[in-house]
């Protein structure tokens, strides 16, 4: 609620002082930027990303009066996996951060035991939130660290974006688009990055009036300066 206080003030915002999260790697520990590797559809990441995480959450759609589901936002726990690069574990952590999800009977990947089981099968820790505010129709992809991790309280750890590319997942229909997000306003990244998407399209069509649905999903998030 608050952030959707603030973003009309923020989006009206061009010139902000950039803090020193957006000043080198804010995990755990330092990846490269070669840890992402993208398709040539989207622009490669040009320096070292000072988050990279894994996201676990749901994406949300509603029924259309044509039949279709759009898309109405998404939401989504973020966990530091930067300590894992250099391991096996770094290539497969969002396939098993989604067996795990996607057995759990809880929907709220907020859920403090969820977070309890990362910690213990990966020793990952929750860095932040991903959530959409509408903006005046429009709804606005934000990446919110000012209440988790170690940019918790500090106002400016945020991100207001927009998307500037998308490709269909090489790896499977069934999975949400790639993407890259530039920044609209907030001090947390210039960039965002998802990539290795773990399912969350939804069915391909829908009876009108039904009800809204979520589809659980994980993805590789990196941001970068």
């Amino acid at each position: 609620m608050i952030a959707l206080l603030l973003l009309p003030l923020l989006l009206a915002t061009t010139t902000l002082a950039a803090p020193s999260q957006k000043r080198g790697s804010q995990g755990g520990c330092p990846v490269p930027a070669s840890a992402f590797s993208l398709p040539a559809t989207l622009a490669p990441i040009q320096s070292a990303p000072i988050f990279t995480t894994v996201g676990m959450g749901k994406q949300n759609y509603t029924c259309s009066a044509s039949g279709n589901y759009t898309s109405t936002g998404a939401v989504a726990q973020l966990f530091d996996i930067s300590c894992l690069f250099g391991q096996g574990e770094f290539s497969n952590i969002q396939d098993d951060v989604f067996s795990l999800w996607s057995s759990c009977p809880s929907t709220d990947p907020s859920d403090p035991g969820l977070a309890q089981r990362l910690k213990h099968n990966w020793n990952i820790s929750p860095v932040g939130q991903h959530y959409f505010v509408n903006n005046n129709g429009t709804l606005v992809p934000v990446f919110d660290f000012t209440s988790t991790g170690n940019l918790k309280g500090n106002p400016d750890a945020i991100f207001f974006g927009k998307k500037i590319g998308d490709i269909p997942s090489p790896d499977g229909s069934d999975n949400v688009d790639w993407l890259e997000l530039q920044e609209v306003s907030g001090e947390l990244a210039n960039d965002v990055y998802r990539v290795n998407t773990v399912r969350g399209q939804p069915p391909a069509s829908c009876k009108p009036g039904s009800g809204d649905i979520s589809v659980k999903y994980t993805a590789k998030y990196g941001m970068s300066a």
